[in-house]
């Protein structure tokens, strides 16, 4: 049985020379390899991965952010350069932890590892891609993280080189592009209504096509994203 597994560093030299250890390894097959979190958040929801190979530094969603957001997750193998990060990432149950440069022989021990682990494991029927978990979402504010509960988003407006995120607990202004949050955010909860707002779908009150209603405050509805808001808001 292969070893379906997932590459994840923002470095391509890095993920480069990773693939090239694994590639004549018999039972290993990589079966998607990126350079952010955000793209494999994405991934993980999508298909079924075995092993994830995880950078933690990277732009935008780092590796401990990742794994704080799935349920289900597949064995986790953190990859990097920072041995301070190692208490992180045992309290977080994952498999091994390697420090770059990474050598052949310690990712042969890593692999034996999980084989060991898999061979000691009840058999598991149709078993899918990692869900992703939907009750909050990590933002980082002066080097602090921040939790912020999905359910409590009143919504987000673009600002500058920063967002703001509106919540039941008051305003938190967070240096992000818009864009790259809405990547983050669960598809089926919040639309993109305008290159300024993001809203949640269940907070909608009413529209039309040129505004959308929420408790307290209407929105304009940008032409460009017109089409599938509508779309989306008449199902």
């Amino acid at each position: 049985m292969s070893i379906r597994c997932l590459l994840v560093d923002d470095e391509p030299l890095a993920l480069e020379v990773f693939e090239s250890l694994l590639t004549n390894i018999n039972d290993v097959e990589i079966i998607e390899k990126c350079t952010s979190g955000v793209e494999a958040f994405k991934i993980l929801g999508e298909q079924k991965v075995d092993l994830l190979f995880l950078d933690i530094e990277m732009p935008e969603l780092s590796g401990l952010e990742l794994i704080r957001n799935l349920v289900n997750p597949p064995e986790v193998v953190f990859v990097t350069a920072h041995r301070d990060y190692a208490i992180d990432g045992f309290e977080h149950d994952v498999l091994d932890f390697l420090l770059k440069p990474v050598s052949l022989p310690r990712i042969l021990k890593t692999l034996n590892r999980f084989r060991n682990l898999r061979q000691s494991l009840p058999l598991v029927i149709n078993e899918g891609p990692a869900q992703l978990k939907p009750s909050y979402i990590t933002v980082h504010i002066n080097r602090q993280s921040h939790r912020v509960t999905l359910e409590q988003i009143h919504y987000v407006e673009s600002y500058k080189d920063y967002i703001k995120i509106y919540t039941e607990t008051g305003t938190l202004v967070v240096r992000e592009t818009i864009g790259g949050f809405e990547k983050r955010l669960p598809q089926d909860e919040f639309l993109r209504i305008h290159r300024s707002y993001i809203i949640p779908l269940s907070r909608v009150k009413a529209f039309d096509a040129t505004q959308v209603d929420l408790p307290g405050k209407t929105f304009p509805l940008g032409p460009h994203y017109q089409r599938e808001a509508l779309a989306r808001l008449q199902k």
